[in-house]
């Protein structure tokens, strides 16, 4: 995976609101099924964060933080988002998904 960095890292303080946002890209030939995505906080550079409840979002839709049908769960220290599909890469498009959620500097 490729991690994009989007401000000056220095200068992120206590008290300050990051987003994170993953970006998931079929451009396979085959329809990807039972995709699953996780990223776990309080490990590597991760450490000194607490996440913002209810801060996740699907292609800039909320999804709350309960382990159900919206796609998206917190669990832990981790969320969680789930698709049943995404479809295969057609004449140069691909099927993607913006997954974002938010995290407070400690």
């Amino acid at each position: 995976g490729s991690t994009y960095y989007n401000g000056d890292a220095n200068s992120a303080a206590p008290g300050d609101t990051l987003t994170y946002t993953i970006l998931v890209v079929n451009s396979g030939s085959g329809v990807a099924t039972t995709v699953v995505v996780s990223d776990t906080w309080g490990a590597s550079n991760l450490n000194d964060v607490t996440y913002v409840a209810e801060s996740m979002t699907i292609d800039g839709v909320g999804v709350d933080d309960a382990a159900n049908s919206d796609g998206g769960t917190k669990t832990g220290s981790s969320v969680l988002f789930e698709f049943a599909s995404i479809s295969a890469a057609n004449a140069g498009d691909t099927d993607q998904r913006i997954l974002t959620f938010k995290v407070t500097i400690d």
